[in-house]
């Protein structure tokens, strides 16, 4: 949607208008999950964690049969805040891999993207790495495996051991 077309482009304000708008056109539904969704990545860009934080929990609650995508967001914010159910998230997210694999919410290549992240966090840095690069592998044309979830990580308390190496493979694919 036009939200996504902003958020790509940075236009960060006015995505999140447009977001907020498809929220209020139908608030009970999918797209208005996902709305929550893409939200809270632009607030957790933004430091604003409290606001992507409850974005994330309507998200969920919205669409409590495919958590996939916003459990990976709280344990990324959860990480970068030093804040304990980190771990449980990334769990949780991989808990549903294979169900989010089947439903395609995401390409493909954004949900090896976020596995790769969740595996990471949980020590798992060969397997992590292997995901992130099937990843690379399965990019289409208009497909975007987003850097800032990595970077993130980065500027945690306690940074994942391998995440350089990571950002520096998305980094020489782009």
């Amino acid at each position: 949607g036009l939200g996504s077309v902003y958020y790509r482009q940075g236009r960060y304000e006015e995505a999140i208008t447009a977001y907020q708008k498809a929220i209020q056109l139908d608030p009970q539904s999918t797209a208005a999950a996902f709305a929550h969704n893409n939200l809270a990545g632009i607030y957790i860009q933004q430091r604003r964690f409290s606001l992507a934080r409850r974005a994330l929990a309507e998200c969920i609650r919205l669409h409590p049969e495919n958590t996939f995508a916003p459990l990976i967001q709280l344990g990324v914010l959860a990480r970068h805040q030093g804040w304990p159910e980190s771990e449980q998230h990334f769990r949780r997210a991989l808990a549903q891999w294979e169900r989010a694999w089947q439903d395609q919410y995401q390409s493909p290549a954004g949900l090896l993207a976020n596995k790769a992240i969740a595996l990471l966090c949980l020590g798992r840095k060969e397997e992590a790495l292997q995901t992130l690069k099937e990843a690379l592998a399965r990019r289409r044309p208009g497909d975007t495996i987003e850097l800032d979830d990595y970077e993130l990580l980065r500027t945690a308390p306690e940074p994942p051991a391998g995440i350089e190496e990571m950002i520096a493979l998305l980094k020489g694919s782009m």
